[in-house]
């Protein structure tokens, strides 16, 4: 069941799209709750999951042919850099009190293109470190894994935001984004 990470560099891959995923299960938790806190109305809500998820949409494709010409590391660290500089920003942002829903929409839709440049070139990376032979398990390990993330993020993001607060959760994710 679990032949694929034998793989050391797919074991690796594994971990990091995990809590990767888990981040951003986190993140569509914490910005949902923002946009409640900054807003008594429904719109808030909607512009900023809509900037968060609008990028895919947009720009998945073309990373994909990115991710297949240009150095896959380099993209997926980029993406990540992206996303922990935007993230931490976020904290930021909220413990100074400059947060509006303008800022949230923004940052929220620089997320979204992080998450949109970096899961084309994930999925892109495993055929190339798993053997053809494990090739179906390491695919089925990871979407397990991303699914369990983003199912399980919500609720840490809930936790962390009961505990510390909408701006500890951001805090709580830039931690997780800087130690994957």
């Amino acid at each position: 069941t679990f032949v694929a990470f034998r793989e050391p560099s797919f074991s690796l891959l594994w971990v990091n799209t995990f809590s990767f995923a888990l981040v951003q299960g986190i993140q569509r938790f914490a910005f949902v709750w923002l946009a409640l806190e900054l807003s008594e109305g429904n719109r808030a809500l909607g512009l900023v999951s809509f900037a968060l998820g609008i990028p895919v949409l947009f720009i998945s494709i073309p990373a994909g042919v990115l991710s297949d010409r240009g150095d896959r590391r380099q993209l997926l660290f980029g993406s990540q850099l992206l996303i922990l500089l935007v993230t931490a920003m976020a904290a930021v942002f909220i413990f100074v009190d400059l947060m509006s829903v303008a800022a949230a929409t923004g940052l929220a839709l620089v997320v979204g293109v992080g998450i949109a440049l970096g899961m084309p070139v994930r999925q892109a990376i495993v055929p190339s470190i798993v053997p053809p032979e494990r090739l179906m398990n390491a695919i089925t390990l990871n979407s397990l894994g991303m699914n369990i993330s983003q199912m399980i993020g919500p609720a840490i993001g809930g936790g962390s935001i009961a505990i510390w607060g909408i701006g500890g959760c951001f805090v709580v994710q830039t931690v997780l984004l800087l130690t994957s």
